[in-house]
């Protein structure tokens, strides 16, 4: 899974872009940490235990990304 918020947040970081660049580069970090938690709960069991994940952790990513904290459990540290 190829994850790419990292390298959108860099651009939004930067204040001498013009707001509209801004605008659409925090866009684009927001569709990707959607996307990166939907693959995560889209996972099978043996690719999240391959990836030292519990199936509650992202679906609490999940539900983080989509703003439903009613339905979140407590997140592991480090997420």
């Amino acid at each position: 899974m190829q994850t790419i918020a990292g390298t959108a947040y860099v651009a939004t970081a930067t204040a001498k872009r013009p707001l509209a660049v801004r605008l659409v580069a925090w866009l684009i970090a927001l569709d990707a940490g959607y996307r990166n938690a939907h693959h995560l709960a889209a996972c099978g069991d043996e690719r999240l235990d391959d990836m030292g994940i519990t199936r509650a952790t992202a679906e609490a990513e999940f539900a983080r990304r989509l703003g439903d904290q009613d339905r979140a459990p407590v997140a592991a540290p480090g997420w």
